[in-house]
């Protein structure tokens, strides 16, 4: 006899357990040890059974990315809250220090969701949307600490999100691609984060005024 209809709420949990299992081998071995056979081997299904579910191997890390990212993106209300209720500051450092425990503790995953794509990426496109988003989301909480005075006013809280994901990016990079080691990474990014938090603040590491420094 055939097997009955799966029901939606089957189809959602067999869809998570998949998503699970590519999780873990994204973080032991990098986005190139997922594979059908593999996944279908750890859950003891065919690996038939599979494309039920998710019509390729690419449609799972799509789905897995999105299934992260869309965890991130939850918490954002609560941190906006949060810089409304004075803490804007506190709420950008844990926003930086979030990505910086993924590309610490699981950096190959880091790179699945975060690393910018090549031209001829398909994923492009997304990627593009995601980091508008997440400048978005930075915009919004630089705006707060502005409109409170913990941060300077008078300057582009847009500009300032992008300038505070440039000055942050070059570490996370770094780490995340086995380029220096925790230690080292560790000493970097209290740095940086010192440097965002007096350049928002419109004051140079030496505690003078930004507008005060002439360019060349």
């Amino acid at each position: 006899m055939p097997r009955p209809p799966r029901s939606p709420e089957q189809v959602a949990m067999m869809r998570q357990k998949i998503l699970d299992v590519a999780h873990s081998l994204v973080h032991e071995g990098g986005p190139e040890s997922v594979t059908i056979r593999r996944i279908a081997g750890i859950l003891g299904v065919s690996h038939m059974t599979l494309y039920n579910y998710f019509p390729s191997r690419q449609s799972i890390l799509d789905a897995l990315r999105e299934r992260e990212m869309a965890r991130i993106v939850e918490r954002r209300q609560e941190a906006l809250e949060r810089a409304r209720a004075g803490q804007a500051l506190e709420v950008l450092q844990e926003n930086l220090n979030c990505y910086a425990n993924m590309a610490r503790r699981q950096p190959a995953f880091y790179r699945l969701i975060l690393t910018p794509a090549a031209h001829d990426d398909p994923r492009r496109q997304e990627l593009q949307r995601r980091f508008q988003d997440q400048v978005s989301h930075l915009t919004q909480v630089i705006q707060i600490g502005m409109e409170q005075g913990q941060f300077a006013p008078g300057s582009d809280p847009a500009q300032a999100a992008l300038v505070v994901l440039a000055m942050a990016n070059g570490p996370l990079a770094y780490l995340a691609g086995g380029l220096i080691s925790d230690e080292q990474f560790a000493a970097i990014w209290q740095i940086t984060l010192r440097l965002i938090t007096l350049y928002l603040r419109g004051v140079t590491a030496d505690e003078r005024p930004l507008e005060s420094i002439a360019l060349p």
